[in-house]
């Protein structure tokens, strides 16, 4: 108990999700016993949990849900507040497929701005700013009384960094000219999205993390076992099968959702203890199963490992080794 309380902060708030169903046909080790007795369900102040915990309770994700068992449409939406970080737009979670009831989630970070097209702004400005007179940023409205816009300069490279900051409802009057940022900035496109399984067999067609998971920037997948020659099992499909039964994937299953899902970058973790990650010759097995089944290039498929970072980047991942 010593060190269970030296493994948490000193306050805590717990958020749970409500209703997670287990989709395995697994039996669930837990079925059937009070829990209650020895884990108490409320907040527990010896441990340092505050009372300000929420229950989430889940929804179904709308559309067709191609023969997916039942509960695998179901989606928790985690309060962007609960993290305390920013740029996030969205933290969804979603069922696993796993002997115990177990999620997986999907951050999408915000929209990034789009692009300015620079050398046609700065022609049209320098048009524009042949009569003389000042350029003025001006809110739009409905109302017939002209309205007096802030002064914003002739430099044009200030200007350029007019138009690039712009909201929809703003215009910059340049001499004659009227000009919106949707004149000559692009429109916004998404931000990276990070993909965490949970423990998980093969997930089902239709499901909601395959959904959510949709051109995911880098997709994070359990690959806990495979055939190896004098290994479990005696071939491949034998050893697949036993790993599925156990709630588990191999690397050619991570890889396959991978594809599915169109993951730019693919990290595989949750080796068994056989798959050491310093053992060359058998990473270098699950990564060749993984980048197969994936058709990802082979850079872009990683084994994960101790102290290995990564970071999320509008154009991709970013690997440090430890």
């Amino acid at each position: 108990m010593h060190r269970v309380t030296r493994s948490v902060p000193r306050a805590y708030v717990c958020h749970e999700l409500v209703g997670v169903p287990q989709l395995s046909d697994a039996k669930d080790p837990c079925s059937g016993l009070d829990l209650g007795a020895v884990c108490p369900w409320g907040p527990d102040p010896a441990f340092g949990e505050l009372e300000e915990g929420t229950d989430i309770e889940p929804t179904v994700l709308e559309g067709d849900t191609n023969g997916s068992i039942q509960g695998a449409r179901l989606v928790w939406e985690i309060p962007v507040q609960f993290l305390g970080a920013e740029g996030v737009a969205w933290v969804r979670a979603a069922a696993m497929v796993h002997t115990v009831p177990c999620v997986g989630y999907v951050i999408q970070q915000d929209s990034r701005p789009g692009a300015l097209d620079a050398p046609r702004a700065r022609a049209a400005l320098s048009e524009a700013l042949k009569a003389g007179s000042g350029a003025f940023l001006h809110r739009c409205s409905d109302s017939l009384v002209p309205e007096i816009g802030e002064p914003a300069g002739t430099d044009i490279n200030k200007l350029l960094g007019v138009l690039k900051k712009m909201t929809a409802q703003q215009k910059l009057q340049v001499g004659d000219y009227n000009f919106c940022a949707s004149d000559f900035v692009g429109p916004a496109t998404a931000g990276p999205k990070l993909t965490l399984m949970g423990d998980t067999s093969l997930i089902p067609c239709g499901s909601s993390i395959e959904e959510l998971a949709l051109d995911s920037t880098c997709l994070v997948h359990e690959a806990t076992d495979m055939y190896l020659p004098g290994c479990r099992g005696t071939n491949e499909e034998e050893t697949a099968a036993l790993i599925n039964t156990r709630g588990h994937s191999t690397p050619s299953g991570a890889g396959e959702f991978a594809r599915r899902v169109g993951a730019r970058t693919l990290v595989l973790t949750h080796f068994s203890q056989k798959h050491q990650p310093s053992d060359v010759v058998s990473m270098s097995a699950v990564q060749a199963a993984a980048v197969s089944s994936s058709g990802l290039p082979h850079e872009k498929v990683i084994c994960g490992r101790d102290l290995l970072s990564f970071k999320i980047c509008p154009n991709g991942v970013e690997i440090k080794e430890p």
